[in-house]
């Protein structure tokens, strides 16, 4: 049996998290270091693994891999470029 790890884009969660975040441009009324601890949060509850990196060092095969060494149910996807 294959172990599927699940994935979602930093994009996309931060919509989850705050609804309306792109729509109602929330990322103009919110400090990072807020959004920061939402998102470990979400990580923590949900076992998932934040892979944040710049784009020359961004590899989503090293993502799932981490993901699944580290036990996580997912992976949340950052390219910080």
């Amino acid at each position: 049996m294959k172990n599927e790890i699940n994935n979602i884009s930093i994009c996309e969660l931060m919509d989850i998290i705050f609804p309306g975040y792109w729509d109602k441009q929330l990322f103009n009324q919110m400090s990072y270091d807020d959004e920061c601890k939402a998102v470990g949060e979400w990580c923590r509850v949900n076992n998932y693994v934040l892979y944040e990196k710049c784009n020359e060092d961004y590899f989503e095969w090293e993502a799932f891999q981490l993901a699944t060494t580290g036990r996580y149910d997912g992976v949340v996807l950052s390219n910080l470029s």
